[in-house]
């Protein structure tokens, strides 16, 4: 029975210091939070399906990545195959950590649910590496995009770097 109590009141204690950390970073009362809900126009859920799709996209670009790096040259797979809702589980699960201080708690949970269903160390660690790159390209192309619609650099700079950006995937090696 107490190895059964202890888990849960860790993970109760762990619920409630997110929960904590959330309600003290965010200085709105609830009644405020729900009058803005409630009185929101088609924009803002509109932009929050937005933001739900590309996190469901971020995640599958994830478990694709971990579930890429476990295949042998030879075609034999290490561990285990994560599937696409789990993956998915796993990951959108481990976003509510990054409401803790310190910055690296949603990359720890990951890596904890993960190794559970076992996924590879080395699988997850290509994968954060990865989607770092994957993050600093798309803040490179919106601050190309930001600087040709400010006038700041003429759209040549743009076409030069997208074809940059095609030659180096295309001559990648896989």
């Amino acid at each position: 029975m107490l190895r059964r109590m202890v888990p849960a009141v860790f993970k109760t204690l762990l619920v409630a210091v997110i929960v904590f950390f959330i309600v003290r970073s965010v200085p709105l009362k609830l009644s405020d939070v729900a009058s803005y809900l409630a009185h929101a126009d088609g924009w803002f859920y509109a932009s929050m399906l937005l933001f739900a799709a590309f996190l469901m996209l971020q995640a599958s670009i994830w478990v694709l990545i971990v579930n890429a790096f476990g295949v042998e040259p030879t075609g034999y797979r290490r561990g285990a195959k994560l599937g696409l809702f789990g993956g998915l589980r796993i990951f959108i699960d481990s976003q509510f950590a990054k409401y803790i201080p310190g910055g690296f708690w949603n990359y720890a949970g990951r890596m904890v649910l993960a190794t559970r269903v076992g996924v590879p160390l080395d699988a997850q660690l290509a994968s954060i590496i990865y989607e770092n790159v994957l993050l600093v390209a798309a803040a490179l192309s919106y601050a190309l995009v930001l600087f040709v619609v400010l006038n700041v650099v003429p759209l040549l700079l743009i076409a030069a770097a997208t074809s940059l950006f095609v030659l180096t995937y295309a001559y990648y090696p896989r």
